[in-house]
């Protein structure tokens, strides 16, 4: 499960990325731009907090882990 939520969050930073630069460029006024910013700064966000989440299970499951060989020696 953690790998697939770093996955996601790759994939959202680097899509946010890519149709953010191409709404920038195909641009002609200055909404395009600031809805091209957007892209970016939400996909960067969306992503971070998939990685973020991925973190989170990974050390739940680590503690989990050491939680249950404690209780079963």
């Amino acid at each position: 499960m953690k790998k697939v939520l770093y996955l996601l969050g790759v994939l959202a930073i680097v899509g946010g990325l890519i149709f953010g630069i191409m709404l920038i460029e195909d641009a002609y006024n200055t909404y395009g731009n600031i809805i091209g910013f957007v892209y970016i700064l939400s996909g960067f966000v969306s992503g971070i907090l998939f990685i973020g989440f991925g973190k989170v299970i990974e050390l739940l499951e680590s503690i989990n882990d050491t939680l249950t060989n404690i209780r079963f020696k």
